[in-house]
Protein backbone atom coordinates (compact mmCIF):
# COMPACT_ATOMS: atom_id res chain seq x y z
CA UNK A 1 0.00 0.00 0.00
CA UNK A 2 1.35 3.42 -0.94
CA UNK A 3 0.36 6.17 1.49
CA UNK A 4 -1.07 9.36 0.05
CA UNK A 5 0.01 12.86 1.15
CA UNK A 6 -2.36 14.07 3.85
CA UNK A 7 -3.07 10.51 4.99
CA UNK A 8 0.21 9.82 6.80
CA UNK A 9 1.87 12.42 9.02
CA UNK A 10 5.62 12.47 9.59
CA UNK A 11 6.22 12.57 13.35
CA UNK A 12 8.58 15.40 14.35
CA UNK A 13 10.27 16.22 17.64
CA UNK A 14 11.98 19.60 18.01
CA UNK A 15 12.09 19.97 14.22
CA UNK A 16 13.65 16.56 13.56
CA UNK A 17 12.31 13.10 12.89
CA UNK A 18 11.61 10.22 15.29
CA UNK A 19 13.25 6.83 14.74
CA UNK A 20 11.18 3.63 14.93
CA UNK A 21 13.51 1.69 17.27
CA UNK A 22 11.24 0.32 20.05
CA UNK A 23 8.34 2.37 18.58
CA UNK A 24 4.99 0.60 18.33
CA UNK A 25 1.25 1.15 18.65
CA UNK A 26 1.49 1.88 22.38
CA UNK A 27 3.90 4.78 21.72
CA UNK A 28 1.77 5.94 18.77
CA UNK A 29 -1.35 5.95 20.97
CA UNK A 30 0.36 8.04 23.67
CA UNK A 31 1.58 10.57 21.09
CA UNK A 32 -1.76 10.83 19.26
CA UNK A 33 -3.49 11.52 22.58
CA UNK A 34 -0.81 14.06 23.52
CA UNK A 35 -1.52 15.84 20.21
CA UNK A 36 -5.23 15.98 21.08
CA UNK A 37 -6.51 13.13 18.93
CA UNK A 38 -8.74 10.36 20.24
CA UNK A 39 -6.55 7.46 19.17
CA UNK A 40 -4.04 6.10 16.70
CA UNK A 41 -5.30 4.46 13.51
CA UNK A 42 -1.95 3.20 12.25
CA UNK A 43 1.78 3.78 12.38
CA UNK A 44 4.61 2.82 10.05
CA UNK A 45 8.13 3.82 9.27
CA UNK A 46 10.07 4.68 6.16
CA UNK A 47 11.10 7.43 3.81
CA UNK A 48 7.55 7.58 2.47
CA UNK A 49 7.58 10.85 0.55
CA UNK A 50 11.22 11.91 0.66
CA UNK A 51 10.17 14.78 2.94
CA UNK A 52 12.70 14.29 5.66
CA UNK A 53 16.06 13.95 3.90
CA UNK A 54 17.25 17.37 5.12
CA UNK A 55 16.03 16.91 8.70
CA UNK A 56 18.02 15.58 11.60
CA UNK A 57 16.86 12.53 13.56
CA UNK A 58 16.13 13.92 17.04
CA UNK A 59 14.53 11.05 18.94
CA UNK A 60 15.16 7.31 19.25
CA UNK A 61 14.24 4.37 21.48
CA UNK A 62 10.84 5.81 22.47
CA UNK A 63 9.26 3.56 25.09
CA UNK A 64 5.86 4.25 26.66
CA UNK A 65 3.64 2.14 28.88
CA UNK A 66 0.05 1.52 27.87
CA UNK A 67 -2.20 4.28 29.19
CA UNK A 68 0.73 6.54 30.08
CA UNK A 69 1.25 10.16 29.08
CA UNK A 70 4.16 11.56 27.08
CA UNK A 71 5.87 12.79 30.26
CA UNK A 72 6.06 9.16 31.45
CA UNK A 73 7.78 7.87 28.29
CA UNK A 74 11.48 7.11 28.01
CA UNK A 75 13.57 8.06 24.95
CA UNK A 76 17.04 9.09 23.85
CA UNK A 77 18.06 12.12 21.82
CA UNK A 78 20.96 10.25 20.23
CA UNK A 79 20.28 7.71 17.50
CA UNK A 80 21.63 4.88 15.37
CA UNK A 81 19.04 5.30 12.61
CA UNK A 82 18.54 6.13 8.95
CA UNK A 83 15.58 8.10 7.55
CA UNK A 84 14.16 4.80 6.32
CA UNK A 85 13.27 4.26 10.01
CA UNK A 86 11.36 7.56 10.49
CA UNK A 87 7.92 7.24 12.12
CA UNK A 88 4.70 8.20 10.31
CA UNK A 89 1.31 8.21 12.06
CA UNK A 90 -2.37 8.38 11.27
CA UNK A 91 -4.21 9.72 14.32
CA UNK A 92 -7.99 9.74 14.48
CA UNK A 93 -10.63 11.51 16.49
CA UNK A 94 -12.51 14.74 16.36
CA UNK A 95 -10.44 16.73 18.84
CA UNK A 96 -8.29 18.51 16.23
CA UNK A 97 -9.42 19.09 12.65
CA UNK A 98 -8.25 21.16 9.69
CA UNK A 99 -10.87 23.13 7.78
CA UNK A 100 -10.32 24.96 4.50
CA UNK A 101 -12.00 28.21 3.42
CA UNK A 102 -14.95 26.23 1.96
CA UNK A 103 -15.46 24.49 5.33
CA UNK A 104 -14.18 21.16 3.98
CA UNK A 105 -12.44 19.02 6.58
CA UNK A 106 -10.94 16.55 4.10
CA UNK A 107 -7.86 18.73 3.60
CA UNK A 108 -4.20 18.79 4.55
CA UNK A 109 -4.03 22.56 5.09
CA UNK A 110 -6.28 25.23 6.52
CA UNK A 111 -7.53 26.52 9.85
CA UNK A 112 -6.69 24.34 12.85
CA UNK A 113 -9.66 23.76 15.15
CA UNK A 114 -9.76 22.08 18.56
CA UNK A 115 -13.16 20.82 19.68
CA UNK A 116 -14.78 23.25 17.22
CA UNK A 117 -12.83 26.33 18.32
CA UNK A 118 -9.80 28.04 16.85
CA UNK A 119 -6.29 27.49 18.19
CA UNK A 120 -4.26 30.53 19.20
Amino acid sequence: ETPQPGEWALLLYNGGTVCDDDFGLTEAQVICKELGFGSVFDQKSGDLFGLQADLSINLDDVDCSEGSSWSDCDFTTTHNCQHSEDVFLICTGEEFILMDSDQNTNTNSGLLLYRGGTVC
